[in-house]
């Protein structure tokens, strides 16, 4: 495996031909970090990062700051951490993992994107969303699409053992086909648990 850790400024580090696994640390500054074919473990800590996995299985976590984490092909696991994030999975069964300071707020119209989710809800069998830190009363409802693009999903997660008003409902964005809108096809139980 190849360890490295990458300056405070906005880094470009291309894993793409690497010959061995990764584990890459973007540290501060708004990094871009693609992997290789094997199984890469890419943390972008803070700044505005891009995390591309490439092939293997992959472990990607935004941290700080508005990331971008594509899994690629494999069955990856994404984590966006705080901030706007958009996460896609791309191909294989893959693992969205997201906690209270994750999500973002439904109050400040933020919240993390996911696109091409392939769930049990929109037809597939395959990709699975995972709550953590939340308190055993919390669960999701589907809060409707948006308004300036009918192919967001919006769903509040509600955890109403949280004392601050602010904080009981987070908001999660899954970006869906026309065909997957047109059928009505929503998130269902098998999609997602809390941990």
């Amino acid at each position: 495996m190849t360890l490295t850790m990458l300056t405070s400024g906005s880094d470009l580090y291309d894993g793409r031909k690497s010959t061995t696994a990764l584990w890459v640390n973007g540290q501060e500054g708004n990094d871009t970090i693609l992997g290789g074919a094997f199984n890469d473990t890419l943390i972008g800590t803070f700044g505005a990062d891009r995390l591309d996995g490439g092939g293997g299985h992959d472990s990607l976590s935004g941290g700080f700051g508005q990331d971008s984490l594509v899994g690629g092909l494999g069955n990856d696991t994404l984590v966006g951490g705080t901030g706007a994030d958009v996460l896609v999975g791309g191909g294989g069964a893959d693992l969205f993992v997201f906690t209270p300071a994750s999500t973002g707020w439904a109050a400040a119209g933020g919240g993390d994107v996911i696109r091409g989710f392939d769930g049990l809800g929109t037809g597939g069998t395959q990709d699975r969303i995972v709550f953590k830190g939340y308190s055993p009363e919390a669960h999701v409802e589907f809060a409707g699409y948006s308004a300036a693009n009918p192919l967001l999903q919006y769903y509040r997660i509600y955890d109403s053992a949280d004392s601050e008003p602010a904080s009981q409902v987070d908001l999660l964005t899954i970006q869906v086909t026309q065909a997957d809108k047109d059928a009505g096809r929503l998130l269902v139980a098998g999609d997602y648990s809390f941990a």
